[in-house]
């Protein structure tokens, strides 16, 4: 009985957070203000540590926004979240694709494709996001990505199209290699 209490509890927590965080994203003018937001209300939600990954003008993901600096957003961690960008697909902690990953990474899909990579990593390494967080932050990252796609430079409101696979990711993250000896699944 206690338990179902504390499962309503948090669930009333996150519902109170993602309005919060819809009504603060909605209000923001730059794309600063919103990765700053939404950031912030992800990290407190959810007690971890966020990254907020955007493509560039050369199309590759890049570290935008981080709340927490306690574990780095390195270049396999990179590798992993431009491959989530590309397939549109969760990978890494918490999933069944590159599993080993310190992170977790969601992608932010809009309108028109992936605007970007939200990237979570909890606070207490020895725990992780239940299945009702997990469907909590689906609903976080629907918010922002569509948030996003308000704000965001031309390039980054194209749909992707063509093929691409975790190989390319690591050949373009670590130049010389065509292979995935360093990413384990």
């Amino acid at each position: 009985m206690r338990l179902q209490g504390e499962n309503a509890r948090q669930r009333a927590q996150f519902v109170s957070g993602l309005y919060t965080s819809t009504r603060d994203l909605i209000a923001a003018r730059t794309l600063d203000d919103l990765l700053y937001h939404a950031s912030r209300t992800i990290a407190e939600t959810f007690q971890c540590e966020v990254a907020l990954l955007l493509p560039d003008e050369k199309d590759r993901v890049q570290v935008r926004t981080r709340v927490g600096e306690a574990t780095p957003v390195d270049d396999r961690e990179l590798a992993v979240a431009t491959w989530v960008y590309r397939a549109g697909q969760p990978a890494g902690r918490g999933t069944r694709t590159l599993s080993s990953s310190a992170w977790a990474h969601v992608p932010l899909r809009a309108q028109h494709g992936v605007v970007g990579v939200l990237c979570v990593r909890p606070v207490k390494h020895d725990s992780f996001l239940s299945p009702d967080q997990w469907s909590l932050l689906d609903g976080f990252t629907n918010v922002v990505a569509l948030s996003l796609s308000r704000t965001l430079p031309p390039h980054v409101q194209t749909p992707k199209s063509g093929i691409w696979n975790l190989s390319s990711a690591i050949a373009g993250h670590f130049p010389g290699t065509n292979n995935c000896s360093g990413v384990s699944a």
